[in-house]
């Protein structure tokens, strides 16, 4: 029991093995997404800053993995140890922030997308635990000879990383395929079947985008499709596959590079934070062991951290005042004239004339129930 208590020893435990290591992992990434999708809807602001942060903060150290390691291989095959070109590629800064924007990004896709999942995606999720371990052996196995000890990781991560993420894509093919489109009479159909966890979010601006993912949706899945069926005369179905697609190839970006975080080693991600390997290092590996991490590359990843959860409560605050003086955010106003523009070009009249027709229809549905006459 005295190896689960002490941090070390539990870490020892945890890297005992590659396999042992990656599905611990990935495992409690997946358990970490279940809380997250949970309480992501009706947690603060300051809660949902700590979540998003997390997950970009971890994508983010993959994504910088990746350009550390085509660093090390411009430094081994272009530029002299410890001259002025190799001193300005070992450079992180720019590294970083690119890492942290891109990951921000999928990382955000992601957790307003598994609020309001349905079981079966949750299944595919889980399924990719194991599906990205398989085809990692399968790769390793076609292509860890041809790749150079100090490369070798980073190659065989970056083909299982686009395998994984085209096979997740296709069984969503297949599950759209299998399931029937549900199909919508106007907009404001599709804006009542369209679920929105974040409505009600203490956050506003965390309601604000929950609004502006239900008008993509509703722009792809309804709104260009309708558009094109008047134009062509029938519906196209093969623009809503696309779409869906779309809507999930950033979801699955998301999740499989956290994924590669998971199945790295931890000494390999340390490459983030060392100086760069060089030619000693690839003819004696043992000597990248005594590479130190430098603490000004763990600094960056932190001011990082922190700029994006400032940003986030500061943008949260303004929008919540702006809601409070104006009665709504700008966003807010977007998001309404987009679903309200494809209201008019689709349907011929605007949300809000929809909106009276179906509370008059409501109301006579409703006097008929209880006896009334319909008044016509």
């Amino acid at each position: 029991m005295k190896k689960f208590t002490n941090p070390k020893r539990l870490l020892n435990f945890i890297e005992a093995t590659p396999c042992r290591a990656y599905f611990i992992k990935a495992v409690a990434l997946l358990c970490v997404l279940l809380i997250f999708a949970k309480i992501i809807p009706v947690m603060p602001g300051a809660i949902v800053v700590l979540c998003w942060v997390l997950l970009t903060a971890l994508s983010a150290i993959g994504f910088a993995y990746f350009a550390i390691v085509r660093k090390t291989e411009k430094q081994i095959a272009k530029f002299r140890e410890g001259g002025r070109l190799a001193n300005f590629n070992d450079g992180r800064k720019i590294c970083f922030i690119v890492a942290f924007v891109v990951s921000g990004i999928f990382a955000a896709s992601l957790l307003l997308n598994i609020s309001k999942w349905e079981p079966i995606y949750w299944i595919l999720i889980a399924v990719a635990i194991p599906l990205y371990y398989f085809v990692s052996l399968r790769v390793r196995h076609k292509v860890e000879i041809e790749y150079k000890p100090l490369f070798r990781q980073a190659g065989i991560t970056k083909l299982t990383f686009w395998i994984v993420v085209a096979l997740l894509c296709g069984i969503t093919l297949l599950v759209t395929l299998v399931f029937p489109f549900p199909a919508y009479e106007s907009t404001y159909d599709a804006l009542l079947a369209t679920e929105a966890p974040f409505a009600n979010s203490p956050s506003s601006l965390i309601a604000d985008m929950g609004y502006f993912t239900t008008a993509s949706e509703i722009m792809i899945t309804y709104g260009i499709p309708k558009t094109l069926e008047a134009a062509f005369g029938s519906f196209p179905f093969v623009v809503v596959i696309a779409g869906t697609l779309l809507i999930y190839l950033s979801i699955f970006v998301g999740f499989v590079s956290l994924l590669n975080v998971c199945y790295i080693s931890t000494f390999e991600l340390q490459r983030v934070f060392i100086p760069l390997l060089s030619e000693q290092s690839e003819a004696k590996p043992s000597f990248a062991h005594k590479r130190t991490v430098e603490k000004k590359y763990v600094l960056w990843n932190i001011a990082l951290s922190l700029v994006l959860m400032l940003t986030f409560i500061g943008a949260d605050v303004y929008s919540a005042h702006i809601k409070q003086t104006n009665g709504q955010t700008p966003l807010e106003a977007i998001t309404f004239k987009a679903i309200d523009g494809i209201a008019y070009i689709v349907d011929g009249e605007n949300l809000s004339e929809q909106m009276s027709e179906r509370l008059i229809d409501d109301s006579k549905n409703t006097l008929q129930l209880f006896g009334g006459d319909d008044a016509s």
